[in-house]
């Protein structure tokens, strides 16, 4: 994740790929997802987790981030399609590219 490694139990959720965890759901995005200046392809996810599902795992692992507080405190399930579409959009207009939806 963040050059640490963390032991977890079942009650939270990670963000994987088929290789293994990639992130803390609502907590935390790992370090091999990051972006870099030689990064070409970027894959946008939006997600909605509901407080129950991350309070106080955050603070258990001593991670106090943005995106915890705010899943913590509850957010609304129809922003992340609002958001998942004004980052492509403003991707598009700083760097270009070519979008692809994938579902």
């Amino acid at each position: 994740m963040d050059d640490k490694e963390y032991e977890l139990d079942p009650e939270y959720l990670v963000i994987a790929d088929a290789r293994g965890a990639v992130g803390l759901a609502g907590i935390m995005g790992g370090r091999g997802t990051a972006i870099s200046d030689s990064t070409r392809d970027v894959l946008l996810e939006a997600a909605h987790f509901a407080p129950d599902a991350i309070a106080g795992r955050a603070r258990r692992l001593g991670l106090f981030t943005d995106a915890a507080q705010r899943f913590e405190r509850g957010v609304d399930s129809s922003l992340p399609a609002i958001a998942i579409e004004r980052a492509t959009a403003l991707l598009l207009e700083i760097v270009g590219g070519e979008p692809v939806r994938c579902s």
